[in-house]
Formats: structure tokens, sequence, C-alpha cells
């Protein structure tokens, strides 16, 4: 066999286009023959094939131990999706609980606790919003804090601002000239 014919079955072995004779032809050639140099990088490749063909395992457990591996995968794999089932059910009852509970706990606003006096329910009103400002005042204050120093924070940088438009100024004064 030639040199060109074995670079055409090489080039049909990597598009995946040849028979098991050609295959056997090409690991024929490359066993048992002297290589061309620029096809020794190949040589691995079909001595791995061949010797691979050879490897007998005498090991009679060897098929059960390969076996027990694959159920051994298997129920890994129902056990996860059991697991992911277990977590959307307990999500479920969990919101199912939540909703009932609140529904049940809630006690309901009656006609009784209402006043028909305006300014009773005025001066309520009042107190209610004062709380809600006082509240609010509170929660403000570490915002006009942070306020405070992140403007002081910014000041380096208003000055270089200041810097660089005065840099420009100087710029379009020299191109101007």
């Amino acid at each position: 066999m030639n040199i060109q014919e074995i670079e055409r079955l090489i080039e049909k072995y990597f598009n995946g286009e040849t028979s098991i004779s050609e295959e056997i032809l090409l690991r024929d050639f490359f066993v048992n023959r002297e290589i061309p140099k620029h096809l020794t990088d190949l040589k691995p490749i079909f001595d791995f094939s061949f010797d691979e063909k050879s490897i007998q395992i005498n090991d009679l457990a060897f098929d059960m131990n390969i076996l027990n591996r694959i159920k051994k995968e298997h129920k890994t794999e129902i056990k996860f999706k059991k697991r992911l089932q277990l977590f959307a059910w307990s999500g479920i009852a969990a919101a199912v609980i939540i909703t009932v509970s609140s529904l049940l706990y809630t006690p309901p606003v009656s006609q009784m606790e209402s006043t028909n006096d305006p300014e009773i329910a005025y001066r309520e009103i009042s107190n209610a919003l004062l709380h809600v400002a006082i509240q609010l005042n509170k929660g403000l204050q570490p915002v006009k804090t942070s306020s405070g120093q992140f403007d002081r924070a910014l000041e380096p940088v208003q000055k270089l601002t200041e810097l660089d438009q005065t840099i420009h100024k100087i710029g379009n004064l020299g191109t101007q000239m």
C-alpha cells in the first residue's frame, strides 16, 4: 500500500468515514511497517486502539462491579428527584400554613371600636400620624448624617473638576494663538 492511499485513509478516518477493514489496514500499517516522518505523530493513536483491543479482563466480578455502580448511580438520581419533590411540597405547605394562620388569627375590625364623634376620631388620627412622623424622622437621621459625609467626600472631586475645566480652557487658549 502506498503513502498516498494511507494518507487518504487517514483523512477518511478522521472524518469518521472509514470501514472496519480500512481501520484494520491503518492499524497494520502503523504497527508493522516503517512510518514516514510526517506520519509519526499519528502512531500513538493507532497503537492505542490496537493495544486496547488485545486487553482482556479475566476478573469475573468486573461486570458485576460495573452493573452495581450503574444501579447505585440510578438510586442516587432517584433520591435526588425525591428530595427536590420534598422541597417543593414543603414550600407549598408552608405557604398554605401561613395563609390559613393569617386568616384565622387576624381579628376583624368591629364596628364598636369606631366612633361617631369627629373630634375623638381627629385626635386619634393626629396621634397616629404624629407617631408615624416621629418614627420616620428617627429612620431618616442616619441618612441625613451619611449624606453630609458624602458631600464632604465629594469636595475633592469637585476641586478636580474645576481643575480639569481650567486646564481645558488653557488648552483652548493655546490652540487659538
